[in-house]
C-alpha cells in the first residue's frame, strides 16, 4: 500500500491564509498556524524523499535508495523534536532536581548532533571544564537546553566554514555551572526578540520555540541566559545555572 502523506483537503488554504474566525484566542490561533506550517514543511520533505525512493525501487537503483533514506530519518527526527518542543513549552512542568553530571549531560547533547555537523560539513567543538563539581538539576531539562542552543547555533552557520563552540566552565565565586555556545554565523539582527515564542529567521528549521524553551528552563533553575551578537560577527549564548538549582 502506498504511504500517503498529503495534507488533508482544505488545510493548505487554512495554513497559507491564516486561521478562520472560530472564536479561539489569538494565541491559540497563532500556535495552530505555526504548528501547521511546521508540519507542512516536514511533510513536504518526507514526500520528496518518498518519491525519490519509489522511483529508485522501480529502477532497482539501490544506491539511490540508500542515499535518500536519511532524508526520511532526519525528518522523522524533526517531527519528534517539534512535538517535544511544543509539549515542553505549552505544559506546566516542574523540574525534578537530582544529583547529576553537568559535563556529562552537555557531552551527550553535543554528541547527539555530531552526525548532523559532519553531514553538513560544520565544525562542532566541545570543551569541558574538568573542575566542574556534581550538580543538582533536572537532567532532562538541561539536556533539552543544551540541545536547543547547540542546534540553533548549527543551523545558523554555513557549511564548510561554519564553526560552533560549546564550552562549560565552573564559576567558583558564584558556585554556578556556566555553559557557553558560540557560533560564527551571521549574527542576530533582533536580539530582543529571540526568546519570544515562535520567533524564527529560519521557518524551515522549526517553530521558533527552541530559545523560548531555553529561557524557560534556565528560569526554572534560578539561572539566566545572556546573548552577545552583532551582524556578521556571530552569536554567543551564555547560560549561568546554580549548581544546586532547587536551593537557589
Amino acid at each position: 500500500a502506498e504511504l500517503r502523506l498529503d495534507l488533508a483537503p482544505g488545510l493548505q488554504g487554512d495554513v497559507d491564509g491564516g486561521p478562520a474566525d472560530t472564536g479561539v484566542s489569538p494565541q491559540a490561533g497563532q500556535t495552530a498556524v505555526e504548528l501547521s506550517h511546521g508540519i507542512k514543511n516536514i511533510l513536504q520533505a518526507i514526500r520528496g524523499g518518498r518519491d525519490v525512493i519509489e522511483t529508485a525501487i522501480r529502477k532497482k537503483r539501490w544506491d539511490k535508495v540508500a542515499q535518500t533514506w536519511p532524508i526520511l530519518t532526519r525528518n522523522l527526527d524533526r517531527v519528534e523534536k517539534l512535538v517535544r518542543d511544543l509539549l515542553r513549552f505549552s505544559r506546566q512542568y516542574n523540574p525534578v532536581f537530582v544529583r547529576c553530571d553537568f559535563n556529562g549531560i552537555v557531552r551527550c547533547a553535543v554528541e547527539t548532533l555530531r552526525p548532523q555537523a559532519q553531514r553538513e560539513r560544520k565544525s562542532l567543538q566541545l570543551s569541558l571544564d574538568a573542575a566542574m563539581p556534581p550538580a543538582r538539576m533536572d537532567p532532562d531539562q538541561i539536556y533539552d537546553l543544551v540541545l536547543n542552543l547547540a542546534l540553533n547555533a548549527l543551523q545558523a552557520v554555513a557549511s564548510d566554514a561554519g564553526r560552533v563552540q560549546v564550552q562549560t566552565r565552573y564559576d567558583a565565586a558564584e558556585d554556578n555551572a556556566v555553559l557557553r555556545v558560540a557560533d560564527n554565523g551571521p549574527g542576530i539582527t533582533e536580539p530582543d526578540s529571540v526568546f519570544q515564542p515562535f520567533y524564527t529567521t529560519r521557518p524551515r528549521a522549526g517553530l521558533g520555540l527552541g530559545l523560548a524553551i531555553v529561557k524557560k528552563i534556565a528560569t526554572q533553575h534560578a539561572g539566566r541566559v545572556d546573548l552577545e551578537t552583532a551582524p556578521h560577527a556571530g552569536s554567543t549564548f551564555t547560560v549561568s545555572l546554580p549548581l544546586v538549582a532547587d536551593h537557589a
